[in-house]
């Protein structure tokens, strides 16, 4: 059976979660990794020329501003980073028409639901980071292209900073650890994702 080579265009390329989608890569998938010093998802020229000039089918946009605490101190970046540039990302996308793959959070909502969150749940961030990834789903949606957009939370894996990783090392070097008990998440390992992204 003659399978269809897939060109993929991958953002954020050196991420815990980008990382997870190379080494998961399907064999007959044709990857262009561009990392942070390689593409800044916020300029348009840039942009829009690597996409133009690798023509994938599939952009994967693993990049985020992702450190939650931080984007309070710095909104106008994480709304550049989280919000702008995915628009971007996603009007280029369609204008090759690719496939855009785009990953969300939990961030959305305000933690209130006693029941699960569901697709049609909607949204209510508190946080500088939700909001600004919220308005990066709007403006996938607006753009008009083809998508898939995962809601994800508590990623863990190889590389990065993680919970898993952080409470580790700290019961390795401490007799007793404190940590916040009225949080509740599932923890998703990054390996796992990156293959039911790939699924999808």
């Amino acid at each position: 059976m003659n399978r269809v080579i897939m060109k993929l265009l991958l953002t954020g390329a050196e991420g815990m979660l980008a990382t997870a989608l190379q080494k998961g890569l399907p064999a007959h998938w044709t990857l262009f990794p561009f990392g942070e010093a390689q593409l800044n998802i916020t300029d348009p020229k840039q942009v829009r020329e690597a996409i133009h000039r690798c023509q994938p089918d599939v952009i994967i946009n693993a990049a985020a501003f992702t450190r939650v605490d931080d984007c309070e101190m710095h909104q106008e970046q994480a709304f550049q980073v989280n919000g702008t540039a995915v628009g971007l990302l996603a009007e280029t996308a369609k204008s090759v028409g690719a496939l855009f793959v785009h990953f969300s959070t939990d961030y959305l909502f305000d933690g209130k639901s006693q029941t699960p969150y569901t697709e049609q749940t909607l949204p209510c961030p508190l946080s500088v980071y939700g909001k600004s990834k919220l308005e990066g789903e709007s403006r996938i949606l607006a753009s008009g292209c083809r998508y898939i957009l995962i809601r994800t939370q508590w990623l863990y894996g190889e590389g990065g900073v993680h919970f898993v990783r952080t409470i580790r090392n700290l019961a390795e070097s401490r007799p007793e650890i404190r940590v916040v008990d009225d949080q509740i998440g599932s923890p998703t390992y990054a390996a796992d994702l990156a293959q039911a992204t790939f699924n999808l």
